[in-house]
């Protein structure tokens, strides 16, 4: 099961926990390289036993309400991850039967929804 504050696997996009396998820390330039760019307000990075790399942004799981503005942390950490980020995602869908769901469009501006703060 996936938590929506925790990425595991391919990197969809940025939540409370990323974890990042070997595959995506090579293609952001090594272990060493990502922990130094991670060096960031509110981020912690632990590297595990296995060769994985977890990156917590803030203390706490943040939903970002829109009043609140989005959280700095998981925007610091897109701008180290977007390049690894799935170019063309499965559409997004909800488990309850009443919504309406997402389309396509909106399940990109879901994965981009911390590109927009960076050209702001």
């Amino acid at each position: 099961m996936c938590w929506p504050w925790v990425r595991t696997a391919a990197c969809d996009g940025v939540c409370w926990l990323t974890l990042l396998g070997p595959r995506y820390i090579e293609k952001l330039g090594g272990m060493a390289a990502l922990k130094q760019q991670l060096q960031l307000p509110d981020v912690s990075v632990q590297e595990t036993d296995n060769g994985r790399l977890m990156v917590q942004a803030g203390v706490l799981p943040d939903v970002g309400a829109q009043e609140d503005g989005h959280p700095p942390a998981y925007v610091a950490v897109n701008r180290v991850l977007k390049s690894v980020r799935v170019p063309h995602p499965d559409q997004l869908h909800t488990s309850m039967d009443d919504a309406e769901g997402f389309t396509k469009a909106n399940t990109l501006a879901w994965y981009a929804r911390f590109d927009e703060v960076e050209n702001a």
